[in-house]
């Protein structure tokens, strides 16, 4: 971030990732200007301000010299109730304000606006990688107009943008671990999806070419990591199951010999049912009508 965060007096030296961001985003108006497509503006370390200097006023005052009209720019800060935010977001939805300027807390979960957003800039990093999800959950969303949209991360090489990637990284990794349920490893070493682009962004932002390299390195490494425990525990799941397969053969080779034997049996022996007499096929036995149940129950089981 500009150093007039710090000391209001302080000269830019050279161009900054805001006057990037300010090109960027008034170019994409420019581009977009027929449809009326919307941009987002993500930035958590300043908040408006008129007394003293802030980001917010800073973009603001460079859009419009860029050409952009005032009023198609506005701060989620200016909506204080329910009701504003409401009439804020239906002003962005039909393309009368398209920048929107917030913080992730203020323009986060319940931000409606992605129906004409075609781009979403980060100024900074958040503290948390749910806060990533939540900024682009706003464009990357069903109800949006624009079959293709632009993301856009800004970092300062050797500032304190390294430190705040790296912290989404270490973060991001450890939360894909634990919800994958990962049981081949025990430390939260996975480096993919969201996080390999956090590492990536912070080793950019390190300004040291070798952590680029070494990034790459880690992850290949990790990747090979990984396939190697999956194969060990293939080939475990494998010697199991070659121990147990003789035993389930002969149990296997047990039930039949009992099945075959009593198809034998069953076929062998034909029941027939007449008034007070069971008939087999080699005997015949005489039960009188009015016989107690004990001496059926002795034949049969005799049987």
């Amino acid at each position: 971030m500009p150093q007039h965060l710090v000391d209001p007096t302080a000269e830019p030296h050279g161009e900054t990732k805001i006057d990037l961001a300010v090109a960027r985003i008034a170019r994409i108006w420019a581009v977009t200007r027929s449809g009326r497509s919307t941009q987002l503006v993500f930035c958590d370390l300043s908040t408006p301000d008129p007394a003293r200097f802030n980001i917010y006023d800073d973009v603001r005052s460079k859009l419009v010299r860029a050409g952009v009209p005032a009023e198609e720019i506005a701060f989620i800060h200016d909506a204080g109730t329910d009701t504003a935010k409401k009439l804020l977001f239906d002003a962005v939805n039909a393309g009368r304000v398209r920048v929107l300027l917030g913080s992730t807390e203020k323009m986060g979960a319940g931000t409606n606006v992605q129906r004409r957003l075609v781009a979403l800039h980060h100024l900074d990093a958040p503290w948390r990688p749910r806060d990533i999800e939540q900024r682009e959950g706003r464009i990357l969303r069903r109800g949006n107009s624009n079959r293709e949209v632009q993301i856009y991360r800004y970092v300062t090489e050797g500032s304190f943008d390294a430190y705040m990637w790296q912290t989404l990284e270490t973060e991001a990794r450890f939360i894909q671990q634990v919800m994958r349920g990962e049981t081949s490893v025990r430390a939260a070493e996975d480096l993919e999806g969201g996080a390999l682009t956090y590492a990536e962004i912070k080793a950019i932002a390190s300004g040291n070419p070798a952590v680029v390299e070494k990034i790459k390195i880690d992850t290949e490494i990790r990747k090979l990591d990984k396939l190697r425990a999956v194969h060990a525990n293939q080939q475990r799941h494998i010697r199991w199951a070659m121990r147990d397969l003789p035993h389930q053969i002969a149990e296997a080779k047990e039930q039949l010999t009992h099945i075959e034997a009593d198809i034998a049996t069953r076929k062998g022996m034909q029941w027939k049912e007449t008034v007070g007499v069971l008939s087999l096929r080699y005997s015949t036995l005489y039960v009188p009508p009015s016989n107690e149940p004990k001496c059926c129950l002795e034949y049969i089981s005799s049987v």
